[in-house]
Formats: structure tokens, sequence, C-alpha cells
């Protein structure tokens, strides 16, 4: 709960690396169902 309420204020805040740590956290999310496909399906 504390790990998420912190992820959220880091969100929240204008730090350099904001957009590079968005992307590696979101990242898992698009490439999982790609990963999982059957070939030939995307």
């Amino acid at each position: 709960m504390v790990l998420g309420y912190l992820l959220a204020q880091l969100f929240m805040r204008d730090v350099p690396g904001k957009g590079l740590f968005r992307t590696i956290h979101t990242l898992p999310l698009v490439i999982a169902p790609i990963a999982v496909a059957p070939p030939g399906a995307c």
C-alpha cells in the first residue's frame, strides 16, 4: 500500500525521467499479450 502511494506521488511530480519510468512501468502490459498470442495472430 505504501509502495503504491509512493508510485502515485512519483507520477504526479514533475521529475526528470518520469517518461522513461512510465514507459518501463507500462511496457509489460503491452508486451505480455503479444508474447502469449499464437503465431500469426498479430
